[in-house]
């Protein structure tokens, strides 16, 4: 996990999902697997809180170890728009396995109200 940081304090987060997309809850359940393989994850971001949530949400980067020209990775930052964070969410293993060829920075869910709100 980042220092200090825990996704499970997002579970009771209800995400729209009138078009099938993972809460926001289950995204951040997928990409901290990242970091269970050994990537680097930094906090980037923390939202405005807003009184549904109470709490802030935050957005994440997730990077390799290998060093040298990356492959940058942004999703999520239009909210109406899930098939980025969600495609990326159900390809994690993946992209554990690309990681280790070449170096990734990604950015999985760059707008996280957005998501949650649609």
């Amino acid at each position: 996990m980042v220092k200090g940081e825990t996704y499970e304090r997002y579970k009771g987060i209800s995400t729209y999902n009138k078009d099938g997309r993972k809460s926001f809850y289950e995204l951040l359940s997928q990409f901290f697997k990242l970091k269970e393989a050994g990537w680097i994850a930094e906090k980037v971001y923390d939202s405005k809180s807003l009184d549904e949530f109470g709490i802030n949400l935050p957005s994440f980067c997730f990077k390799t170890k290998k060093k040298g020209k990356a492959l940058w990775i942004l999703s999520g930052i239009h909210g109406e728009e899930p098939a980025g964070p969600n495609a990326i969410a159900e390809n994690i293993a993946f992209l554990i396995e690309l990681g280790k060829k070449i170096p990734i920075v990604l950015f999985p869910l760059c707008n996280p109200v957005g998501y949650v709100l649609n």
